[in-house]
């Protein structure tokens, strides 16, 4: 049977003056996502320069990435990040090759 799990990375940039809000914001998100049931991994990264984030996820199957993504944190937080962005999102899905 194929490995069912979804991964997504996720790369944000904050707006100069919003990288610490931005932090903030992604830090909670970070937290309320890892208590969700079928989060198997959700790290958070920035590089350097300090307004470049990237988000890891993984969930068990479908069904638990449709439930965060349904979540109402994951809502409030697109709330919270919108006028903190230099530029839109991106979401990459990733799978397993083996």
């Amino acid at each position: 049977m194929p490995n069912q799990s979804v991964t997504l990375l996720a790369t944000m940039e904050a707006r100069p003056d919003c990288a610490d809000k931005m932090c903030a914001a992604l830090t909670d998100a970070r937290a309320a996502s890892r208590a969700e049931d079928g989060c198997v991994i959700y790290e958070l990264m920035v590089d350097g320069t300090h307004h470049n984030f990237l988000v890891f996820e993984r969930w068990r199957d479908k069904a638990a990435f449709r439930a965060h993504q349904s979540s109402a944190h994951l809502a409030e937080t697109a709330q919270r990040l919108e006028p903190l962005l230099a530029r839109p999102p991106e979401f990459v899905p990733w799978r397993m090759v083996s």
